[in-house]
């Protein structure tokens, strides 16, 4: 078993020689024949300074970020990366450490790191957000708990205080079936390797002071091969997110300090964490990048390249029907060429028909942004007219017959093509079934284009765009209608930004 499991951290390696192990002096924590997982890091650091430590060939170190994301927001992560691996560890990216997913590969491991674990999923705000990183912890603990090898361990290294006390790791220990807390330790410690954890998505620094770390052990009755072989079919009950996010759901119940905190789950990320303030997620199954010339296959991470998606499935757009064009108005044409071109009509309002610098039409009053409920986002609806996808975040409640809409006032449009965005680093709650529709009047509605299980946002692309007939017809007022339970989730959350609209302008 060893063997393969060394030829596979070889393979995955790319054919990097295979590096000398240090000798290290007794360490309580980690020795140089474990074989090590470690989830959620950010920069790397941490993994390197093991590395140094007890060797790195056991060593398999893995973030939820691509890894132009990582190098992007964490500058000394590339140097970090290149280092680590000519110790013979293995680097993987966008992995996710709360899906069965973890199963798929097919190793066993001494000890599971995960350090300074933070949700992607939810709200922003730390007390709401206090249910998912339970949830977090309690399906990182069940997933890593079914690839220990006899007598593994899994360390959490956690602050303490206000709110991460909230989190109760120890709580979401003892409901996992398979192992036992047998003992915290404050950090730092002699035998854990110092270093500097990083803040969620900034190369900024904390201190391991105030932290303890937890370690959890698999349970005596799995501590043979055979059992902890049979673990990873085990069919236990796994953690759910609704346990943590619903206060009516029966199994929610004692599920840990502020399960009934937040309301039932709003739009979020990938379900997911950020580990080190890094991201923590562990989704295998395509082929991981080790350098820039091998990007991620997951894609459409941090902010949006460039271009986004156009549909691949688009039904056929008939002819157009002969423009209708209002009395007294003239047309121009805003064609399409490619997504967030800046070549449409809502940039072609905030640059003054491009007589001056862009200013967002919403903030400026010349359309009006509305919405069935807003979740998050501002009031005017800014971020649903901005032109180039980043950190926007905008979203209606968990309501069904969720729409946003926006208002092109004395401006009429034909339309040929739309675009738009979902939210930064949200992997999950994508529109799959909504309709596009036009309005003369912001009474009667017209559906120009109705889609059915479309899957063109997704991870592979957070903006997207279609093509549309609008039969000629020129309309002053456009909205996205959510089908109920529309979304990836099945939920009725209706997550939209950047929103542009191309074809005939009459003004």
């Amino acid at each position: 078993f060893f063997s393969k499991m060394k030829r596979s951290f070889d393979a995955g390696n790319r054919g990097a020689p295979p590096a000398k192990r240090p000798q290290p002096a007794k360490n309580t924590l980690f020795s140089n024949t474990d074989y090590i997982l470690i989830i959620g890091e950010s920069d790397f650091s941490f993994s390197l300074k093991l590395a140094q430590t007890v060797g790195g060939s056991n060593i398999l170190s893995s973030t939820l970020s691509g890894y132009q994301e990582t190098t992007r927001i964490y500058p000394g992560a590339t140097a970090n990366i290149s280092a680590l691996e000519k110790y013979g560890a293995v680097v993987n990216y966008d992995l996710d450490c709360t899906t069965n997913k973890l199963m798929q590969l097919d190793l066993q491991f001494d000890k599971i790191v995960f350090n300074f674990p933070e949700t992607v999923t939810g709200p922003d705000e730390l007390e709401l957000a206090v249910p998912y990183n339970q949830y977090l912890l309690a399906g990182f603990l069940y997933e890593g708990a079914r690839l220990l090898m006899p007598h593994g361990k899994i360390y959490v290294a956690m602050k303490t205080g206000w709110p991460f006390d909230l989190w109760d790791v120890k709580k979401q220990g003892a409901d996992c079936p398979y192992i036992d807390l047998v003992e915290t330790i404050p950090l730092p410690y002699p035998d854990f390797p110092t270093y500097s954890p990083k803040c969620t998505n900034s190369a900024d620094s904390f201190t391991l002071a105030g932290s303890n770390l937890y370690v959890f052990e698999l349970k005596n009755e799995f501590n043979t091969p055979a059992l902890t072989n049979k673990l990873r079919n085990d069919r236990a009950q796994p953690p759910r997110l609704r346990d943590f996010t619903d206060p009516g759901s029966s199994s929610s119940a004692g599920r840990g300090k502020g399960a009934s905190a937040a309301p039932s789950a709003p739009p979020g990320r990938s379900a997911g964490g950020k580990g080190d303030a890094g991201r923590g997620s562990f989704v295998p199954g395509a082929p991981q990048p080790s350098h820039p010339s091998q990007p991620s296959s997951k894609g459409g991470k941090g902010k949006g390249a460039k271009g986004g998606r156009i549909a691949p499935t688009a039904p056929p757009i008939p002819a157009s029907a002969p423009l209708r064009v209002p009395p007294g108005k003239t047309v121009k044409e805003f064609p399409f060429t490619e997504t967030q071109d800046k070549k449409g009509v809502i940039y072609h309002l905030g640059t003054v028909a491009g007589r001056g610098a862009w200013k967002n039409p919403a903030l400026a009053g010349l359309v009006n942004v509305a919405a069935s409920t807003i979740k998050r986002g501002t009031r005017v609806g800014a971020e649903v007219c901005e032109h180039t996808f980043s950190e926007q975040i905008f979203y209606t409640d968990n309501i069904p017959g969720s729409w946003v809409s926006i208002d092109l006032k004395k401006n009429l449009v034909s339309p040929t093509f739309y675009s738009m965005s979902h939210r930064c680093a949200m992997n999950d709650f994508f529109v799959r079934n909504w309709r596009f529709e036009g309005s003369k009047d912001g009474m009667e509605w017209t559906i120009i284009r109705e889609h059915v299980h479309d899957e063109t946002l997704g991870p592979r692309g957070f903006s997207a765009s279609w093509p549309v007939d609008g039969l000629g017809e020129f309309f002053s007022q456009f909205r996205v209608v959510l089908a109920d339970n529309g979304n990836s989730r099945g939920t009725n959350a209706l997550v939209l930004s950047c929103f542009e609209v191309y074809g005939h302008l009459a003004q």
